[in-house]
């Protein structure tokens, strides 16, 4: 798995002290917290286990993680989104390729509907079907003729898609890194509430 600067292994189930309570950690607990988290995340957990000799619950590394929890989640979500509209750009770019295809082939004088908006349309006639106006963005039109302007569809639409193929890569990534910090956080919760039972 690619690791950002920001991101790093984290494997603090085994304290590195004789005391019995460390040498008594299960295997469980030590894979259950064998996680990739946020450098700061792991840095407090760092501390707190070469403080005390084994792995410490404190306020400060539950906010942490729950911090790490948060950000990773409403990274999910903006990228989840970002596909959304990568994916309807994609729709968009096909039709237009296809439509400007289809008006290459009909004869000039023809009857058509006008699109003005996605539900409006006005009576109009084919003026002319070799050269169409392709939208490039920020309201600039550039004319081209039917064949570039359908070669000029195909290339958005396998450029957004190669750029969905990315994003997804890492909405799998940092869904992973979402499901490794709340286990880590399930796993230390149920040790301080055995513990608290045992006293």
């Amino acid at each position: 798995m690619h690791l950002g600067r920001n991101h790093v292994w984290s494997d603090f189930g085994l304290a590195n002290g004789n005391s019995r309570s460390a040498q008594s950690t299960s295997a469980r607990t030590a894979a259950a917290v064998v996680v990739v988290v946020p450098r700061s995340l792991a840095l407090c957990l760092r501390a707190e286990t070469i403080i005390h000799r084994r792995p410490v619950l404190t306020l400060a590394v539950v906010f942490r993680a729950q911090s790490a929890d948060e950000q990773l989640r409403q990274e999910v979500t903006s990228y989840s989104e970002s596909l959304q509209m990568l994916s309807k750009a994609v729709s968009r770019y096909h039709t237009s390729g296809t439509a400007i295809e289809t008006l290459s082939k009909e004869e000039v004088g023809k009857d058509m509907l006008v699109p003005l908006t996605e539900s409006l349309y006005v009576p109009g006639k084919i003026a002319r079907t070799d050269k169409v106006l392709l939208d490039v963005g920020t309201g600039y039109f550039i004319e081209h003729d039917s064949e570039k302007g359908v070669d000029y569809c195909k290339r958005k639409v396998n450029f957004i898609k190669e750029n969905m193929d990315k994003l997804m890569s890492l909405v799998q990534t940092k869904r992973k890194q979402l499901l490794l910090v709340q286990d880590f956080l399930r796993a230390r919760m149920q040790e301080q509430a055995e513990a608290q039972a045992g006293k």
